[in-house]
């Protein structure tokens, strides 16, 4: 068996043709993460720290014969009931499994909490298995003798209404490391024509077929502790058997290679995760739902940040549009100017190459008769606006302070948005509901990384009353995976249906898009956006029309579509007639201190063909976004077929219980398990931030913005969330940071969070866990990592052991103070240190 990689790579995938994987490893080329490099936000060398903490190779195999796998034994629980846990974890109806926050590996390799790495392998026959245990260091090591632990090997089997955990196989039971260490290897193989022997003794209806899941569960058994399983990091999806056609009729061909390992635990999910909809759920919610509507689920990564004003970004947006015209020789100039010299291709070349290309997008852009771009009075494409509804509770729903826009305050974001633009004309769908959740924020680079959650609702239904109801229901009551609001309501508990029923904010942007591109592979999406905002909450009286009738302000607004005035800052596009679909003017009234007085008026027809028409007070603001688009970060998957949730999932813990379940299942039984979908919880993963080309997006959006905005420039939120704090109507937001450094005895030096300002952490001299024995002044006393938490996003700080409280406390204020948009102050009193973040 090869040497383990943490790395996950193309090749595990085209060994296993025959698999439609719903797991889909991301292929990279560098070894981002796996050594003692800096990653993502770098810049500034104040980011991700991607280190091994526990500076200790892994241990030799301790199973088989020069560490060759041992084969399963399926044979269930072999007689014998499962050791009792302390807790019963059972993945919920439709869970497929997500990771679990792990214990910082210390000194020697011990951990707080003892966990398992499982790998696999497409192995002849079957699939091979290697767990890694991790231990806790032992309070008397002159009588500790190692852990006693079971390893069985689990299975889903649905039935029905119901599904069951069931256990094929005891891998292993007794002392998983004799040699007392802090970490064991074994190896097992699993043969899938043994599995099927053994099921089909059971039942003639079950099957396992690659691409279902098993999982590797662990208990140590003194502890009642457990990991692994289907909730704990512990399943995976069955690859097709390697070199010989076996009786489930998998065949891979003669093996020509041997294929790479896969970590569980380093496994990343697709940047894009699409799910066909049961057709029962369709049916339930015929307003709402197209006809085969399908759920996206899409993972983020991008810049977003406002200028100082509107006019510094159209300057910007000038000197783009000149270099995208520009002869390459003129152009190259100035990318080299912006990013600098890439040092391998030049290298390659001998001279100075940036190995940067810009474009911009003329989709977007409406031209005359001959193709050439129409421009408006400031020299700028005219372009045909992005336009999207955003949902939100503009009332207070309880007594306790101000929790009106709950999605806006937490940096979320329930929006309808507009169809495809081609030509610069923009053709009316609103057939799409997107939900963000909020967003992670790299604090050093601006980065945001969240997850966009879409369904294909009907055009139209945010203005219809009976739909927008089915939607909220829908949202209260559909199951996972299809339901957005679940992965919303993780941050934000109180969420529920009726809190999109509503819209909140209207939003009409100019947005004029280019694509950088570099040799390497990479391209960035730049968004430059002039936003126009209306706040739908609030009604607004407009001196040019409060005489009309809602039909005649219909008609007034519909003729200024095409027929700008004076007023006219921005419009939606033609006249769209389909019931419920909107139409959008946004206009500025000169006001003697020369600012403008903005109006947003919003107009539709509805089945009848009655003419409406609302006006509201609109706010402007520049905001610009940068998302990656890399050739090896583009990775859909296949459309995962629809999927029936069981109404429960159980636990089985003895053969007797198993054999009566497997004995009696029904036609129809399966041993699939539930589609993937991305979770809240998998942006807490460190490796999204050392990921190679995080790190690259960070370096090269870091040299864009510095290069076209180099007077600075301010946070950014989700456009509505933005809106409503530009008006008034939501605070600023300040971070949420927490830190914790790892067990060490004689450790005195603690560090908290102020629960109370959750900007603020304390550092101070005291004994926490162990010992109360320390220098004055408190000691680290050995080498480890100090873990920080900014919203979300982790940032690692390597201790040598020899700090004090307050060497501790500086270098976290000197990490944090080198944010984009904070800055972190220390202070000092009676020997406690306090490092607040403010607002630069």
């Amino acid at each position: 068996m090869p040497t383990i990689t943490s790395r996950i790579r193309a090749a595990v995938r085209s060994l296993m043709p025959s698999v439609t994987s719903r797991l889909n490893p991301t292929p990279t080329t560098a070894t981002a993460g796996t050594t003692g490099t800096t990653g993502a936000g770098a810049v500034g060398g104040a980011g991700v720290v991607a280190t091994d903490p526990a500076a200790t190779p892994p241990p030799a195999p301790s199973a088989g014969v020069e560490g060759m796998p041992v084969p399963a034994v399926i044979n269930g629980f072999g007689g014998k009931p499962l050791p009792s846990v302390n807790i019963t974890l059972t993945p919920q109806p439709g869970q497929a499994g997500f990771g679990e926050a792990r214990a910082e590996v210390e000194e020697g390799g011990w951990v707080q909490r003892g966990f398992i790495d499982v790998r696999y392998q497409p192995a002849v026959g079957g699939v091979d298995v290697e767990v890694e245990s991790r231990h806790v260091r032992p309070s008397d090591p002159a009588s500790y003798a190692g852990d006693d632990m079971i390893l069985t090997l689990q299975a889903r089997v649905r039935d029905g209404g119901v599904e069951r955990i069931v256990t094929l196989a005891v891998l292993f039971d007794g002392i998983m490391n004799p040699d007392k260490t802090s970490a064991a290897v074994r190896r097992f193989h699993v043969d899938y024509d043994e599995v099927n022997r053994w099921l089909k003794a059971k039942s003639p209806r079950l099957e396992l077929v690659p691409g279902d899941p098993l999982a590797v569960y662990a208990i140590w058994k003194s502890a009642g502790h457990q990991w692994g399983g289907f909730c704990r990091e512990g399943s995976f999806e069955t690859p097709a058997p390697l070199g010989r056609t076996n009786a489930i009729g998998a065949r891979t061909g003669p093996v020509v290679a041997a294929p790479e390992t896969v970590s569980v635990h380093d496994v990343i999910k697709p940047i894009d995760i699409t799910l066909k909809l049961p057709d029962a759920l369709v049916s339930a919610y015929p307003l709402v739902l197209d006809d085969g509507a399908k759920f996206v689920s899409r993972r983020e990564h991008e810049t977003k940040f406002c200028p100082k004003s509107l006019d510094e970004l159209r300057g910007v947006t000038l000197r783009l549009l000149d270099l995208a015209a520009a002869d390459r020789g003129d152009a190259e100039k100035q990318l080299l100017q912006m990013f600098g010299a890439d040092a391998e291709l030049s290298n390659a070349r001998g001279y100075p190459v940036s190995g940067w290309k810009l474009h911009t997008t003329d989709r977007y852009y409406a031209k005359d008769a001959a193709g050439r771009i129409l421009k408006d009075a400031a020299g700028l494409p005219i372009v045909a606006p992005m336009f999207d509804v955003y949902q939100d509770r503009s009332h207070k729903k309880s007594g306790n302070g101000d929790d009106r826009f709950p999605f806006a305050r937490n940096n979320m974001a329930v929006r309808f948005r507009d169809g495809e633009i081609h030509a610069g004309a923009s053709i009316g769908t609103m057939g799409k509901l997107n939900m963000k959740t909020p967003r992670v924020t790299d604090p050093f680079t601006a980065i945001q990384t969240g997850l966009e959650l879409s369904l294909d609702t009907r055009p139209g239904i945010s203005k219809s009353g009976d739909a927008m109801k089915q939607l909220a229901d829908l949202l209260d009551q559909a199951p996972p995976p299809y339901n957005p609001l679940r992965e919303q309501k993780k941050v934000a508990y109180d969420l529920s249906g009726s809190d999109v029923l509503a819209s909140a904010v209207d939003n009409l942007a100019n947005r004029y898009k280019f694509t950088l591109e570099h040799d390497n592979g990479m391209e960035l999406e730049v968004s430059l956006d002039f936003v126009h905002a209306g706040l739908m909450f609030e009604a607004k009286v407009v001196e040019a029309t409060k005489a009309m009738s809602e039909a005649e302000k219909f008609d007034r607004y519909a003729a200024l579509l095409s027929q700008h005035d004076a007023t006219v800052l921005c419009v939606s596009g033609p006249l769209k007639v389909r019931p419920g679909e909107l139409n959008t003017v946004v206009v500025g009234v000169p006001q003697a201190n020369g600012t403008l007085d903005l109006a947003l008026a919003s107009f539709w027809t509805d089945a009848q063909g009655g003419k409406h028409c609302t006006e509201h007070p609109a706010v402007r603001f520049p905001q610009v976004e940068i998302e990656m688009d890399h050739v090896q970060a583009r990775s859909t998957g296949p459309v995962q077929a629809a999927y029936a949730n069981p109404s429960e999932t159980k636990n089985l813990d003895n053969d007797a219980d198993q054999d009566k379940f497997l004995q009696g299942v029904k036609d129809g039984v399966s041993m699939g398990g539930p589609p993937t979908t991305h979770l809240w919880e998998d942006l807490g993963d460190v490796k999204l931030y050392q990921e190679h080309n995080y790190v690259q997006l960070s370096e090269a959006v870091t040299s864009f913005r510095q290069a076209m905005f180099p007077q600075g420039v301010l946070p950014a939120r989700q456009k509505a969330a933005q809106a409503l704090e530009v008006s008034g109507h939501v605070p600023a937001q300040l971070p949420a940071l927490s830190a914790s450094l790892p067990w060490i005895d004689g450790r005195t030096v603690t560090v908290s969070t102020d629960y109370q300002a959750r900007h603020r952490l304390t550092v101070k001299t005291g004994t926490g866990y162990g010992s109360s024995s320390g220098p004055p002044g408190g000691a680290v006393g050995k080498p480890c990592t100090l873990a920080l938490n900014w919203d979300g996003f982790p940032i690692r700080i390597p201790l040598s052991g020899a700090e004090s409280t307050k060497d501790v406390a500086e270098l976290i204020r000197q990490r944090l103070d080198q944010a984009l948009f904070f800055t972190a102050a220390l202070t000092e009193k009676n020997g406690e240190y306090s490092i607040e973040l403010k607002r630069r």
